[in-house]
């Protein structure tokens, strides 16, 4: 059996939706069944290899000599938030890189977590403010609207989530696509966490999920305050990037 037939676990994200946990405490767990697949090279060739250069046989050659010896009990689990496209570039790459995800793992299965889209168009916004942005919020999320389709850039349309689902499920049934709401790993993790489990067709005493660190979060949040103070800090000194082009003392 050709090792890119295995029943692989896809979490592609979204981000801001807890996968930095999932990532540390559920694929990582060494009893739970799941072995993640960790390579940066996985990424280039998944991501980063140009549409008209995608070759199928090539790629697929490459990542199988990439996987590592995946244990015959161990579910393999590639989860990279990059998978459903950049949040600051409105995702325009997310169809493309569904097609490549499943030509290469074809039988594999997909998990989805969305958030509310106020709340994930705000922590979006503060990351690219952590990364260099300098624009305000409105500034962000308008700055599609400038008519200007040279450079791809943030596109609210991007988190209508339902057309990214619907092609999930087109390309590898519904029955093998799980998408869950980040909000119930907020207020009922465990629950969550079960759901994942049982779609991925993994028995496991409870009270072994009893043990994972619901409680722990890996990241905090700025408040609003410290984003304001970031982003003028950004227009003076940042380097530059994508959201400042031409800081004043670069």
């Amino acid at each position: 059996m050709d090792s890119l037939d295995k029943n692989f676990l896809l979490a592609i994200g979204y981000q801001k939706t807890g996968s930095t946990w999932l990532d540390h405490h559920l694929w990582a767990h060494p009893q739970i069944g799941f072995y993640n697949v960790k390579s940066r090279a996985l990424r280039q060739i998944i991501v980063g290899t140009r549409p008209l250069e995608f070759n199928l046989t090539h790629c697929r050659a490459q990542v199988r000599q990439r996987l590592p010896l995946i244990p015959a009990n161990k579910m393999p689990v590639i989860g990279m938030e990059r998978l459903c496209g950049s949040p600051h570039s409105g995702g325009y790459d997310s169809k493309e890189i569904a097609d490549r995800l499943a030509n290469l793992f074809p039988n594999a299965k997909v998990l989805i977590v969305i958030r509310e889209q106020h709340q994930m168009i705000l922590s979006t916004y503060n990351q690219s403010v952590k990364g260099g942005n300098s624009m305000t919020l409105h500034e962000y999320i308008t700055e599609s609207q400038s008519g200007r389709y040279a450079v791809p850039h943030f596109d609210r349309a991007r988190f209508c989530y339902h057309h990214l689902i619907n092609y999930y499920i087109a390309r590898f049934g519904r029955a093998n696509v799980l998408v869950l709401p980040y909000e119930q790993f907020c207020t009922t993790p465990r629950t969550f966490v079960e759901q994942i489990v049982r779609f991925a067709g993994i028995t496991v005493d409870d009270a072994l999920i009893d043990t994972l660190p619901f409680t722990q979060r890996t990241r905090t949040s700025f408040s609003p305050r410290a984003v304001t103070v970031l982003r003028q800090f950004n227009a003076w000194v940042g380097q530059r990037n994508q959201f400042t082009p031409h800081p004043i003392l670069p």
